[in-house]
């Protein structure tokens, strides 16, 4: 927070008594003291402009020049990635099949890649559904079934068909259709646990209806049945799943399943009977035995996949045979059949198919084939798809022109604070230009000459260590060719040529790189060559920038200018504490003037009533 004089409110310290001016006198002293005062309030308004110009200068300084700053440092980091000068792009003439990332270890080269097929995974395929097959003789109402069958009546070929699940079993139910004139003929299948409608005479078959008041057809999963031929020819309709199928709802003892554990891959999996099946499921999607487990709610299985692809085993047992949970019964998963998964495979040619070198993975991301590449395989391949990997010079050209725009837009707004000069006004208050920083604030400012010149010193800085590319004119950032002006030499502007930086990354890539950015005091870094010149950059913005660092130091109200405003402040308010006594004296005399004034003419007043007296009674 700035410190503001204004707040001192001195502006009124003048306060007037109520007084009538010149009543004795005929002088308007009122008139004259405003005057006299307005000659001695110059030093006040001399310190009130200091202060606004300091407030000012601070302001730019802070709000302006800091965070100006700060962008470009952040802007810098670009520059310090390796990637930024030892980028490969990588570009494929099918892309459907493949995607391919590159690295700055990739060689350029153009590649011929096959895939052979994609990795699969390892599959437990259940033996048994999870839920059992119905009594159709026994009460609807005492049914394990997912979805309890509710009262009223359904249709079917549009006769209404009742049905009350507290006293009827399914039995009694397909007596009921079959003795209607629904045309039809229902039967239960135990071979598969379904609800068969046939169609008698061949014909179509209408399930249900919007003014259906029990749920009897999609509770057997009739509703939006297919209608199929049997062999008969004959129209039929069979539930989609099989009766006796759960829900992910129901608790593992409802399944008949008992606490414990399991194991799986060799990692233990609590069993608690009075989990539900979804929460059973989480848990062991969540382990560590690296396995998805998942219900078919169509097939009424619970399946296990392998997390790792290729021809590996899942391993399920009992941690307790002698007390087992009933996991691996109820679920089917004993002595259960597995699909082996396989390894990716593709093959690669560097030499435009004479050759083909043939590599595996466990996964459809295959890192080893090519040298700094990943290839993330989508599909198998009928043609070879081509690979071309080439040296990414575009990406340094980009992020070294912004470097050298930004750089000459700080530079610019250096020379311009720096050179323009305040308004001449005695005013306290300073005109502003159209960026919106007081005019003249920053006028011969010292600290925007040390950060110029420590900019300028930089840009000609030469890396040690390094031959060719040591510097910022070998790579084509100079302050103009020949002929290009004094005001570019002088303001320090910089230009540059994407060219010559394609030329010297074509020629020593790692060189630039180290021209730029080397740090060698860092792990990654070349202890033989000095500190890269954007390295130095950042370092010599940091000192300016960071908190308390030299801009605070100068410009925060902890700072040099904040001394100076506190200094201003006191001054202002003893200058003003000392006009309003000089006021006060002012009138204090005006006003015993006035009262011996008006002492004296009550004394004329009386000696010539007195001598008029006398001279009226002595004719």
């Amino acid at each position: 927070m700035n410190i503001n004089g204004n707040n001192l409110n001195i502006s009124n310290y003048l306060s007037m008594p109520i007084s009538m001016s010149g009543v004795a006198s005929g002088v308007n002293w009122q008139s004259l003291i405003s005057q006299m005062m307005s000659v001695s309030e110059k030093p006040l308004n001399s310190l009130q402009a200091q202060l606004a110009q300091i407030q000012n200068e601070q302001n730019v300084l802070e709000n302006q020049f800091k965070p100006m700053l700060e962008n470009f440092r952040e802007s810098l980091l670009t520059l310090e990635l390796p990637s930024t000068f030892l980028g490969t792009t990588a570009s494929l003439s099918s892309p459907n099949n493949m995607s391919v990332v590159t690295t700055s270890n990739a060689i350029p080269g153009s590649y011929q890649i096959k895939i052979d097929n994609l990795a699969t995974f390892t599959t437990i395929n259940p033996t048994n559904t999870v839920g059992k097959s119905i009594s159709p003789s026994a009460t609807l109402s005492t049914l394990q079934i997912r979805t309890p069958i509710t009262a009223g009546f359904f249709t079917i070929n549009g006769v209404q068909i009742n049905v009350n699940p507290s006293t009827e079993s399914l039995d009694d139910v397909i007596n009921s259709i079959n003795s209607s004139a629904a045309g039809v003929t229902a039967s239960y299948s135990a071979s598969t646990d379904t609800l068969v409608l046939t169609g008698n005479s061949n014909a179509v078959i209408n399930i249900g209806s919007s003014s259906d008041t029990s749920n009897f057809l999609s509770a057997t999963y009739l509703t939006n049945a297919p209608e199929t031929l049997n062999s008969s020819g004959d129209t039929t309709v069979s539930s989609t799943t099989h009766l006796g199928a759960v829900s992910t709802g129901f608790t593992l003892s409802q399944l008949g399943i008992s606490s414990g554990s399991i194991s799986i891959n060799g990692f233990t999996i609590n069993v608690n009977a009075t989990q539900t099946l979804s929460n059973f499921i989480s848990q062991i999607n969540s382990s560590n035995a690296n396995v998805t487990a998942w219900y078919d709610p169509n097939a009424d299985k619970v399946y296990l996949k392998s997390n790792v692809g290729g021809p590996v085993s899942i391993n399920v047992s009992e941690t307790n045979p002698s007390s087992p949970t009933g996991v691996l019964t109820t679920f089917g998963w004993a002595n259960a059949t597995q699909t082996t998964g396989q390894n990716a495979q593709i093959d690669v040619s560097q030499n435009n198919g004479t050759t083909w070198t043939t590599y595996t993975s466990s996964t459809n991301k295959v890192t080893n084939a090519i040298p700094g590449a990943i290839i993330n395989l989508y599909s198998p391949t009928s043609n070879p798809v081509t690979l071309t990997i080439s040296q990414d010079t575009q990406r340094a050209v980009n992020a070294v022109q912004n470097f050298v725009n930004s750089f000459n837009n700080i530079v610019n707004w250096i020379n311009t604070q720096y050179n323009q000069q305040p308004p001449q006004t005695n005013s306290a208050s300073a005109s502003t230009t159209a960026s919106g920083s007081a005019q003249g604030v920053l006028y011969q400012n010292q600290i925007l000459n040390q950060v110029l010149s420590s900019m300028k010193k930089l840009v000609y800085q030469m890396v040690p260590g390094l031959t060719s590319y040591n510097s910022f004119p070998s790579v084509g950032i100079t302050t103009g060719a020949v002929g290009s002006g004094w005001y570019q030499t002088m303001a320090g502007t910089l230009s540059f040529d994407p060219s010559q930086l394609v030329q010297a990354l074509q020629n020593n890539a790692q060189q630039v790189y180290e021209m730029f950015a080397n740090d060698p005091s860092s792990p990654n870094g070349n202890p033989s060559v000095g500190t890269g010149i954007i390295k130095q950059f950042d370092n010599t913005l940091y000192q300016y920038t960071q908190f308390n660092g030299i801009i605070d130091q100068y410009a925060s109200n902890q700072g040099y200018l904040g001394s100076r405003m506190i200094s201003l402040n006191e001054q202002i308010y003893q200058t003003a504490v000392m006009l309003k006594q000089q006021e006060e004296m002012y009138i204090r005399q005006y006003t015993a003037m006035e009262q011996a004034i008006a002492s004296l003419s009550g004394q004329g007043n009386l000696i010539t009533s007195t001598v008029a007296s006398f001279t009226s009674s002595n004719p």
